[in-house]
């Protein structure tokens, strides 16, 4: 694994223990199916709003997210991690 494919995993982990906390793992799987047919659209809306977004986000969290939403291989991934992470739950 290079270091973004680490990043990514991390990024990816990290969000779905997040969500799983949040109690949010049953809405978040319909949640992905929309944001995955929007999230072309949504990266370039936070690219754009990102000059704006000075001081409550980082800009490198902003990048990162913009660059998830277009890449399908992140949905793939926070689902299987959520499955696995619901799991570890249930047993």
């Amino acid at each position: 694994m290079n270091g973004d494919t680490i990043g990514q995993h991390i990024w990816v982990e990290t969000w779905a223990r997040r969500i799983e906390t949040l109690g949010l793992s049953a809405v978040a799987f319909p949640m992905f199916e929309l944001v995955r047919a929007f999230g072309r659209l949504g990266s370039q809306v936070i690219f754009l709003i990102q000059p704006f977004m000075v001081g409550t986000a980082g800009g490198s969290t902003l990048s990162k997210t913009a660059q998830m939403l277009e890449d399908p291989a992140f949905y793939e991934q926070l689902t299987l991690y959520l499955d696995s992470v619901e799991g570890e739950v249930e047993e």
